[in-house]
């Protein structure tokens, strides 16, 4: 039923979530907007999990911006920093890591070379 087929190398758009973004769930399902007061910007994204300091924003086209956790964005992405995730690694359970605030949460990810 399934093919193998092989992905075209590509480059994509994406911001790094910082601990000065400020991110607002609108009413919308699964929609948030990202306010970034390093660069001035203000973007409208999908998201199905909490958007957490580290992940990033991926901008494909004005009708499809969405977010990606830094996991899944360092397996898929050519990056300049590896995250380590606190969660995957048995450091703190997910339900203590989302309910840490931003400050904390950068604190725990930590990054390394």
């Amino acid at each position: 039923m399934f093919k193998e087929f092989e992905s075209k190398p590509i480059k994509r758009l994406a911001h790094l979530v910082v601990e000065s973004d400020v991110i607002k769930i609108l009413n919308k399902e699964s929609t948030s907007v990202l306010t970034s007061i390093e660069h001035g910007k203000v973007i409208e994204f999908k998201h199905y999990e909490p958007v957490k300091v580290g992940d990033y924003i991926v901008f494909l086209n004005q009708d499809d911006v969405y977010h990606c956790n830094a996991k899944v964005f360092a397996e898929r992405n050519i990056t300049d920093e590896k995250v380590i995730n606190p969660v995957s690694n048995g450091i703190l359970d997910y339900f203590s890591y989302t309910h840490l605030p931003l400050k904390l949460q950068k604190l725990v990810n930590l990054s390394v070379n």
